[in-house]
């Protein structure tokens, strides 16, 4: 667990909330992906709807870790407003997540 935790970067506003990006060509992170947004998934048909079906393209990933006692992370936006949608996000919490775990949102 600790080598694991040294793959994760700080965010600049604290140090209990980090981050890392695994890369895409990994064989398993490739396969988590797969299932996350591929054929049958509700996220996958999701996406497929808000960004154009099958043209549409995956562009960055990201694993977000809070730890118990942080504080939330107030609702923000990260990108101006555009008249189309320049991108989407979505969390998917990989585990039962509670309020004692450290807040996201």
């Amino acid at each position: 667990a600790a080598g694991a935790a040294k793959r994760f970067r700080a965010t600049t506003e604290q140090a209990s909330r980090s981050f890392f990006k695994p890369r895409l060509d990994d064989p398993v992170i490739h396969a988590g992906l797969g299932e996350l947004l591929g054929a049958d998934s509700k996220l996958g048909d999701l996406f497929a709807l808000a960004c154009g079906g099958d043209d549409a393209v995956f562009y960055d990933y990201n694993a977000l870790r809070t730890e118990p006692g942080c504080a939330r992370q107030p609702v923000h936006f990260d990108t101006p407003f555009q008249e189309t949608p320049p991108l989407f996000t979505a969390f998917v919490a990989l585990q039962t997540v509670t309020a004692a775990m450290g807040a996201t949102l």
